[in-house]
C-alpha cells in the first residue's frame, strides 16, 4: 500500500463537525432575541424598583420582593442562554405567570407576547437538554 494523501476514515468526515458560534450550543435565535429582550426588561425594571425603596416601609418590602423576581428571572435567562432543560420549565412558570396577569389586567399586548413567546419556547423545546 502506498501512503496517500487521504485519511484512513476518507475525506467525508473532514467538514462534519464545525464549531457553533455561538459556544458549542446550537441555540435558536429566536431563544437570544428572547434572552436579550428579557436583560433589557430586567435592567428597565431596577429603576421603579430602587425608587420604590427609597419609599421605606411596606414599599420597600414588595421591592425587595421583586428584586428577587428580577434575580430569578436573570438566572433563567442565563439558563435559557445555555440550553438548560430546567431553565425552560422555569421559563414556563414565569411566562405563564405573566399571561396570567395580563389576562387579569385585560392588557392585550401582554397576552399576546407572552403568548407567542410560550408558543416559541414549545416549539423549540425538543433542542434543550
Amino acid at each position: 500500500m502506498q501512503p496517500g494523501p487521504r485519511s484512513s476514515r476518507g475525506n467525508s468526515t473532514r467538514h462534519s463537525r464545525r464549531p457553533s458560534s455561538t459556544g458549542g450550543t446550537d441555540r435558536p435565535l429566536g431563544v437570544t432575541i428572547i434572552c436579550g429582550l428579557g436583560i433589557l426588561g430586567i435592567l428597565v425594571s431596577f429603576l421603579p424598583i430602587f425608587q420604590l425603596l427609597g419609599i421605606g416601609g411596606v414599599a420597600a418590602t414588595i421591592a425587595l420582593f421583586l428584586f428577587g423576581l428580577n434575580i430569578a428571572h436573570l438566572v433563567v435567562i442565563i439558563g435559557l442562554l445555555n440550553m438548560s432543560a430546567t431553565a425552560l420549565t422555569w421559563a414556563y412558570v414565569f411566562y405563564g405567570i405573566g399571561l396570567l396577569f395580563d389576562l387579569i389586567m385585560f392588557n392585550l399586548i401582554g397576552v399576546l407576547v407572552s403568548g407567542i413567546i410560550l408558543f416559541y419556547l414549545a416549539s423549540v423545546s425538543h433542542k434543550f437538554t
